[in-house]
């Protein structure tokens, strides 16, 4: 199961990471492997980008730094 710093639901987590592949934007690691995640926007939502499947991607915090 994701660890996930923001709150929602682990059903979009799942989505998210399906749609990744189970594979981090960065690093290229598994999602699925027990450290903590963070969603990211593509485009930040102070410039218009919805919180969306579209535009969010799964990190793991390290990568996310």
């Amino acid at each position: 199961m994701c660890v996930v710093k923001s709150k929602c639901d682990s059903f979009s987590l799942q989505k998210l990471a399906q749609i990744q592949n189970h594979v981090c934007r960065s690093g290229g690691e598994s999602l699925d492997n027990g450290e903590e995640l963070h969603k990211h926007d593509k485009i930040p939502r102070s410039q218009g980008g919805l919180d969306t499947d579209k535009n969010l991607e799964l990190f793991h915090a390290y990568c996310h730094q």
